[in-house]
């Protein structure tokens, strides 16, 4: 199916922060307003958020940007361990558990079946920002299809959600 990127424009009522570097607040917000009007001054832009309903949305382009890519299939599911350093032992932590979809492109990348080690799926596609991140140690371990079975329905892979609805498990 072809992609689209979809240009619109919208009136709506926004709030800024911005930081200055000023002595006082007068002077920051004399400053602002120089800015605004092309000076150049040490202004750094922090955030905006719209703050009412938008109004008058309008589309101001449409362009195609090819068709979107067919992921491949979830076939299995990582499970990640985040850990910590503790005392020269690399330790389970709390909240460090999480488990992600990988395909079977993923899964023979890091090894297949004869891997000891899948490290790398930390960086599958389906990772979570927690798992691509994680500043420490961790471990990575490939779910059995009777552990997948056991995961809320919408964490399970497809192929195992049709065995469970024919009553295979």
């Amino acid at each position: 199916m072809p992609q689209f990127i979809v240009t619109t424009t919208a009136r709506a009522p926004i709030r800024e922060r911005w930081l200055i570097e000023a002595d006082s607040a007068e002077d920051a917000a004399e400053l602002f307003e120089d800015h605004a009007t092309g000076g150049e001054y040490p202004i750094e832009f922090l955030n905006d958020a719209i703050i009412g309903d938008e109004q008058d949305r309008e589309v101001e382009g449409v362009v195609e940007i090819g068709e979107a890519p067919v992921p491949a299939p979830i076939t299995r599911i990582a499970r990640f361990t985040g850990q910590a350093w503790i005392r020269d032992h690399a330790l389970n932590v709390d909240g460090g558990v999480t488990t992600f979809g990988i395909t079977d492109d993923e899964f023979a990348a890091a090894g297949g079946d004869d891997a000891s080690d899948y490290d790398s799926l930390a960086g599958a596609a389906n990772a979570p920002a927690m798992v691509r991140n994680w500043p420490g140690p961790f471990e990575i371990e490939i779910l059995t299809d009777e552990e997948a079975m056991l995961l809320p329905d919408d964490e399970m892979p497809p192929h195992l959600r049709e065995q469970q609805a024919k009553g295979a498990f």
